[in-house]
């Protein structure tokens, strides 16, 4: 229960930080600090360009996604799992998947600036047409589906991944070969 516990938090973490830069502006949402604000936003950021960075962040709607991703994972890391029951299931992946769209909203105004830094208003409306159009909420909504079966897949993977760290770790730090798992067992 403990190994499961510690891999949901570690998904969940992983989720925010790897989908954060594709965001929605919930209505709620806080402004960044002025001074972290200025310095996230870039030159060249004006109302223009922070406007159709809103857009842009509604019409790719991340909490969605954030929100998808997170219930397969966590779906697919306890599938196996008899140790926990359905309802400590349950109140785990809807707190895994609270937390990751939490997350998200906590730095969201900062994606906002970065986004209307980094891209002219010409690419930013470019982004912001395809994404508000049929075809772009299509591919959204297909980008979702990919979403719950990557969960499913780094699932699978993630054993093997797991194990060629450990044995890479093990080797440059002149360990002996499965030093993590031996480590993690005494406590």
């Amino acid at each position: 229960m403990k190994r499961l516990v510690s891999a949901v938090v570690v998904c969940a973490a992983l989720l925010v930080s790897s989908t954060v830069a594709a965001a929605e502006s919930p209505s709620g949402a806080q402004a960044a600090p002025a001074a972290t604000a200025r310095a996230t936003a870039g030159p060249g950021v004006d109302a223009r360009k922070l406007e159709l960075s809103r857009r842009y962040f509604k019409a790719i709607n991340v909490e969605t996604k954030l929100r998808t991703l997170s219930e397969s994972m966590f779906s697919a890391m306890t599938a196996k799992s008899d140790s926990v029951s359905p309802e400590v299931r349950q109140a785990m992946m809807e707190s895994m998947s609270e937390a990751s769209v939490a997350g998200y909203r906590a730095i969201e105004e900062h994606y906002v600036l970065m986004v209307a830094g980094v891209f002219s208003a010409e690419e930013l409306q470019a982004m912001v047409d395809f994404y508000e159009s049929p075809v772009g909420q299509s591919v959204l909504a297909k980008g979702n589906q990919l979403a719950a079966r990557s969960g499913e897949l780094m699932q699978e993977m993630t054993p093997t991944i797991m194990t060629e760290y450990e044995t890479r770790f093990c080797a440059k730090t002149k360990r002996e070969a499965g030093c993590l798992t031996k480590s993690a067992g005494k406590s």
